[in-house]
């Protein structure tokens, strides 16, 4: 902001001294109305204060609770949860009971979890079943799998997780090869040979061949192919080896039976035999099938197919290539939609019968855009000719439609008569300005100008890079406002590191001039009239922006007249200097500087 540096002045705390709880026999500090906090929220409570359940009340929580042969963690009043439950409840906490140890369900003997129960009797209490013994798989009696000579844990439906998997499968329940050696003697690598694979588990076996011995297949080389049956049984559909999925059925026959297509042969891809009908030398493409015979086979019988057709067209007279059922495109045509073959009408190579239209007739004598013309009920008209000038006299312009350029079909479609078109001009009107016309006789620039409402000046170029490049070079950097060479730490710095084109002063009257709608020519003037220095203190300004001065009472809301501004002042005089002197009555205002700049403001001689 500004300001010179200095130290931080040094804030004194007082320390309060922390008074005792008010209670007798209590220790704490005391931390609102006298009592600690335990004691102001028996107080708040409406309870009777009574001394607090803590054996230590500002040292460490006990780690156990105190009540003998009890190793439960502590919770609060130095007991477990189910102790200080219990002296809650008004029972004496130091009392032998079952529920301290096991729990409290007849023939269990799990460790009691919560009021009472262990685990499993505590979540029947709570999903509101009745208590009834556990299953044999609990936390001290872990079932193990009912496959003979299997000793591994229960997993699901009374089996382990390797005999579960071959039941889900539906495989026959088999033993699982495992290495009970100690896990530092197990191979590292797969026992499989030439595999080099790490062994995982017990099996001394890698995951595929693992996983190869528990599917019944019997073991082989990793990446190589899997012979038909060997993983799954053939497809049911007769003829079919590829291997069942869903159903008997392989992946094409099973999709066949989804859409509610009748079973039939499978397409053959890629095909390198012949049709098997016998006489038929085309490649076979579906179900050993050329594309006829099989769409034959889909239909009826099979038949013979004529190995070639004929060049032309079969009806008498017609030379015309064949294009379906020996028939070329026209009179299939006909065929298709049940008329009478009929000689084609032979076309005619003449032209457009339009005057000055030399396309191609193809309808009645006309070309295409005279017949769309005619059927549409319309003037006939000449048609759009790419390239063409207009068919307005005197219009160079290229045709766009009807034969009239852009602007002249644009005048017939809003219903004016046609006019020759109005040459813009080439350059700006303004004195001296050799931009381009762009709108009202003046340029882009000139133009935005007069529709701000600012008076017309002239442009300022645009600055030579090479000639700011070798200012900064020098450590320099010219204003665009002022046209001042000044220090480059002067300017402020744009988001690509080069600095900013005007000074703080310059940026200043540009922000200024929109904010109080007054035009940077009379900012320029105004400071030139003031000789570039405060208003009233009449400082010089060096780098540091200016502070436009008004008149508070004429415009109080955002939008400013213009007429109201009064001078450029210093950030001193406007902000502390001036505001502070018209808050004073009026009897009070007995400085003649501050009283002249108000009666005679340097804007109103401007």
């Amino acid at each position: 902001m500004g300001q010179t540096l200095r130290p931080l002045r040094q804030v004194r705390r007082v320390e309060t001294v922390k008074t005792p709880c008010s209670f007798d026999s209590c220790e704490n500090h005391s931390r609102a109305q006298g009592l600690c906090g335990g004691h102001y929220a028996q107080a708040k409570a409406g309870k009777p204060l009574r001394a607090l359940r803590t054996r230590r009340p500002n040292g460490p929580a006990p780690s156990e609770c105190e009540v003998s042969d009890c190793a439960r963690p502590h919770h609060a009043g130095g007991l477990c949860r189910t102790h200080h439950r219990q002296r809650a409840e008004g029972k004496d906490p130091h009392t032998a009971s079952r529920s301290n140890n096991v729990c409290g369900f007849i023939t269990c003997t799990q460790p009691v979890v919560a009021r009472g129960l262990c685990h499993g009797h505590y979540t029947q209490t709570v999903t509101g079943k009745p208590l009834a013994p556990l299953r044999g798989r609990s936390f001290n009696n872990a079932a193990i799998c009912t496959f003979d000579g299997c000793d591994r844990s229960h997993y699901a439906k009374e089996l382990c997780a390797g005999h579960y998997g071959q039941l889900w499968r539906q495989q026959p329940l088999r033993p699982i090869r495992l290495d009970n050696r100690p896990e530092d003697e197990r191979p590292e690598h797969c026992t499989f040979p030439e595999c080099r694979r790490p062994c995982k588990g017990r099996s001394g076996l890698c995951n595929g061949h693992y996983t190869q011995r528990q599917r019944g297949q019997s073991l082989r080389p990793l990446g190589t192919f899997t012979p038909a049956g060997t993983r799954r049984e053939l497809c049911s559909f007769p003829g079919c080896d590829r291997p069942s999925k869903t159903r008997q059925w392989c992946t094409g026959h099973y999709t066949q039976a989804l859409r509610g297509q009748d079973l039939r042969p499978l397409r053959i891809k890629m095909a390198e035999s012949s049709c098997s009908f016998d006489g038929c030398s085309r490649p076979a493409r579906t179900a050993g099938f050329c594309g006829a015979h099989y769409a034959q086979s889909r239909k009826g019988p099979l038949k013979p197919i004529a190995a070639t057709h004929s060049v032309a067209c079969s009806f008498d007279g017609c030379l015309k290539p064949v294009d379906a059922r020996g028939l070329c495109s026209g009179h299939y045509s006909q065929d298709r939609l049940g008329r009478q073959l009929t000689p084609l009408k032979e076309t005619r190579d003449q032209d457009c019968s339009y005057p000055g239209c030399n396309k191609h007739a193809t309808s009645r004598g006309w070309c295409p855009g005279h017949y769309t013309q005619q059927r549409q009920g319309r003037e006939l008209q000449p048609l759009h000719i790419p390239g063409q000038p207009c068919a307005f006299e005197g219009c160079d312009n290229p045709q766009d439609s009807r034969g009239w350029c852009r602007t002249h079909y644009t005048q017939f479609q809003r219903g004016a008569e046609l006019r020759p078109l109005i040459q813009p001009k080439a350059a700006c009107d303004f004195a001296d300005c050799d931009r381009p016309h762009v709108a009202q006789g003046l340029c882009r620039a000139h133009y935005t100008q007069r529709r701000k409402g600012r008076e017309l000046h002239p442009i300022r170029n645009a600055r030579d890079p090479r000639y700011l490049a070798g200012l900064r070079a020098q450590g320099n950097s010219e204003c665009r406002g002022c046209v001042r060479i000044l220090p480059i730490e002067a300017f402020g710095v744009r988001s690509d590191g080069l600095p900013q084109p005007y000074c703080p002063p310059c940026t200043s009257l540009r922000s200024q001039s929109k904010k109080f709608n007054v035009t940077i020519d009379f900012l320029l003037r105004l400071a030139q009239a003031q000789g570039e220095s405060c208003a009233i203190c009449h400082l010089p300004k060096e780098y540091g922006g200016w502070h436009l001065d008004h008149d508070h009472s004429c415009c109080p809301g955002q939008e400013k007249c213009g007429n109201c501004v009064r001078g450029l002042l210093c950030q001193a005089c406007n902000t502390r200097g001036l505001a502070w002197y018209e808050q004073l009555p009026a009897h009070l205002r007995t400085f003649a500087l501050l009283n002249d700049y108000l009666n005679d403001p340097p804007a109103k001689r401007c």
